[in-house]
């Protein structure tokens, strides 16, 4: 009897004690899922000095990461190899990514980290060129970031690659194609603009506006089948990072008034 007595005591702790160490142990496993980070090369907003990823964006992102006390690897990759990589892997992210219509099903989205004025821009003093819609650029050598939001929308108006607009893996080229003469129009900002200005060593390419084509909201890309709770946590991390002025002081570090 009283054998009995002490097996069903045994079992009624085991039942009350149970679920409790069964919540730790997820909330422990969550706590300790680890960020893979992507990002592409992409001054001012992505980019390596002294051996580490820097950048409005990147600096964002870090922060984001550390006050959830997520632990993260973050990598620089070319965009394409980067994007791909985001697509198939749990548990990875992608910045800095243009929230476009046809990625909008593929990612979680945390954001938006920046928003900006995607416009064409040409060296100064080509009164040649004249842009008053987008099938205007057909009529003038154009190169975009390969794999990026502005090829995918030229591609989506009937653009075609090689044809219309030509490819190019990192900014540094697209200066190079630009300032030869090898192409008469590449995509940038203003606060592309305003990284050149505050870094007064490399000094901003005297550029002219043609042709706004866009208005991009720029968001962290996250993989589908992330779970849904780190998600959550990232999200109300970046609000938190957001609210207590980060952003604004890393544009300020950076970006020119």
């Amino acid at each position: 009897m009283r054998k009995l007595l002490f097996i069903k005591c045994c079992l009624l702790i085991v039942l009350i004690i149970y679920p409790a160490l069964s919540v730790r142990s997820a909330e422990s496993a969550q706590s300790t899922e680890k960020i893979l980070a992507l990002t592409e090369t992409w001054t001012p907003f992505n980019y390596k000095q002294n051996g580490k990823v820097v950048g409005i964006s990147s600096d964002l992102v870090k922060a984001v990461l550390e006050n959830a006390d997520i632990p993260y690897e973050l990598q620089i990759k070319p965009w394409k190899r980067a994007y791909k990589q985001t697509l198939k892997t749990p548990n990875a992210l992608l910045f800095t990514t243009n929230r476009i219509p046809s990625r909008e099903d593929l990612f979680h989205w945390v954001g938006p980290i920046y928003e900006q004025d995607i416009a064409f821009y040409h060296l100064q003093g080509r009164t040649d060129i004249k842009l008053s819609e987008l099938q205007d650029l057909k009529q003038y050598r154009v190169a975009v970031t390969r794999g990026g939001s502005v090829a995918a929308l030229l591609t989506e108006k009937g653009f075609v690659e090689d044809v219309h607009f030509y490819s190019y893996s990192n900014e540094a080229q697209a200066e190079k194609m630009l300032t030869s003469r090898h192409v008469d129009l590449i995509p940038t900002s203003d606060l592309i603009h305003g990284f050149r200005v505050k870094q007064k060593e490399r000094g901003p390419l005297n550029l002219t506006k043609a042709l706004v084509i866009e208005h991009a909201q720029y968001y962290i890309a996250i993989n589908k089948e992330t779970s849904q709770a780190l998600v959550d946590k990232i999200e109300k991390s970046f609000k938190q990072v957001v609210e207590q002025g980060v952003r604004q002081q890393i544009k300020a570090r950076y970006l020119a008034n």
